[in-house]
């Protein structure tokens, strides 16, 4: 089962809070190292722990890969955007009547 530690950092990297994220993955790693170096994970209680870190690391990593190349492709489409300019748009139609 997934801590509430990696289910906030997995929230906050999905809403796209990346400095939330950032300091939860601080506390996170600051929190499993104290525990391992304290041997609060018992023999058994350190490879789920491992096991946890790593796989809330490979989920982060594709996350955040996936959203970075999201934005470069918005600021290509910016960038091709600015060299046609501003949009003009299509006047309008004018029905002239004479009497």
């Amino acid at each position: 089962m997934e801590s509430d530690s990696a289910a906030r950092i997995r929230d906050a990297i999905a809403r796209g809070q990346y400095r939330e994220a950032w300091q939860l993955w601080n506390a996170y790693a600051a929190r499993l190292e104290n525990q391992l170096r304290a041997g609060a994970c018992g023999a058994e209680g350190a490879a789920p722990a491992m096991a946890e870190a790593r796989d809330l690391y490979e989920w982060s990593r594709v996350a955040l890969l996936s959203a970075r190349a999201h934005l470069r492709e918005r600021c290509h489409a910016l960038e091709v955007a600015t060299l046609y300019g501003p949009r003009r748009a299509a006047p309008a139609a004018t029905i002239q009547a004479r009497l």
